[in-house]
């Protein structure tokens, strides 16, 4: 188990040149910019709010739920026009159990236990993306992209 010690803050604007934010195109771009460089992730969600639509498969609790691989990931989320808030996981595919030693929820403090997640997204009330990762390198990606400043945890 790790926790965060980096963080990126995306708003649609550096994601797509949308003046809205967390949009599901805005989490796919996200996505596919990760996946370019970790490729075998399996990924799970919790506290999902969508604007107009509700889609179960999207765990509005607390505890993370599995989704399945990046495309099956994808696939739901095109669904949704906008996040109102939602955190998404991704875990090493070769992980056989994941065990959650916490709630996960959009308004957590930053730099929380992310367990053996190597990302966690957030949805931050249609305001922007918060990118969390326990190794800045994996980041890195993000920030040559689409642009802002990583943050590091003060110890």
């Amino acid at each position: 188990m790790a926790k965060a010690n980096s963080l990126l803050r995306l708003n649609g604007q550096q994601i797509n040149g949308n003046n809205l934010s967390c949009t599901s195109e805005q989490l796919h771009k996200i996505i596919d910019t990760l996946i370019t460089f970790v490729t075998d992730c399996v990924w799970y969600s919790a506290d999902i709010d969508t604007f107009s639509v509700s889609l179960p498969e999207l765990n509005k609790t607390g505890v993370p739920s599995y989704i399945g691989n990046s495309i099956k990931l994808v696939e739901l989320s095109v669904k949704v026009p906008q996040f109102l808030s939602g955190v998404f996981l991704a875990v090493p595919k070769q992980v056989s159990s994941v065990s959650w030693s916490r709630a996960y929820r959009t308004e957590d403090l930053p730099f929380e236990e992310i367990d053996q997640a190597l990302y966690e997204i957030r949805a931050f009330d249609t305001s922007y993306f918060e990118i969390f990762s326990n190794n800045s390198s994996l980041l890195q990606p993000l920030v040559t992209t689409f642009g802002g400043n990583l943050e590091h945890q003060s110890k």
